[in-house]
């Protein structure tokens, strides 16, 4: 173990050499399919291969609207429910729960944008669920689990997208006294 091939590492690849394969190769495994398969490992590390292609940063945007959206459906339907007596544990729990998920996007992504269109799109689903219909039907009713699933929601959901961290200096301190150009000398 620890032993190398003895071929030169290039710093510039991003990608790892095969390790001899030998030791792996099934024994029914005819050794010239082998050769074939190595040549063309080989063959393959001299060329450059092309980074992945990625998405578009509207495409991610819409896949985090549609999970804010998810979000408001599904919390604006199950936050209702009672465990114990008149306390709306449900609800706590949708706010900690929608809090955490906000907070981790952010995390994941290195950002504020993206807890901020799902609390948004969170916002929008939940005041339109929060609407009486034409038919009297309401699905985010006004009572204490509907006031603490919508502004409890609302409040924590923004707390937590504002506590990620940012990903370098502030705009405003990025730059000395005179800006981009250095301190300014009067003429």
């Amino acid at each position: 173990m620890g032993e190398t091939s003895g071929k030169p590492i290039r710093a510039t690849s991003s990608q790892v050499e095969p390790p001899d394969d030998a030791a792996f190769r099934p024994e029914s495994e005819p050794a010239e399919a082998a050769g074939t398969a190595e040549a063309g490992a080989e063959a393959a590390a001299g060329e450059e291969r092309e980074p992945p292609r990625e998405l578009p940063a509207w495409v991610t945007g819409v896949v985090f609207a549609i999970f804010g959206v998810l979000l408001g459906v599904v919390g604006g339907f199950l936050h209702n429910a009672y465990a114990l007596a008149d306390v709306p544990f449900v609800s706590v729990a949708w706010v900690l729960v929608l809090a955490g998920l906000v907070h981790l996007t952010g995390r994941l992504t290195g950002g504020r944008l993206v807890p901020l269109v799902i609390t948004a799109v969170w916002i929008a689903v939940s005041l339109v669920l929060s609407g009486r219909r034409v038919e009297g039907d309401l699905v985010i009713a006004a009572n204490a689990a509907g006031y603490v699933y919508l502004y409890g929601g609302f409040v924590a959901m923004l707390i937590a997208a504002l506590l990620v961290p940012s990903r370098g200096p502030s705009w405003l301190l990025r730059y000395g006294a005179g800006g981009p150009s250095g301190p300014q000398s009067g003429a």
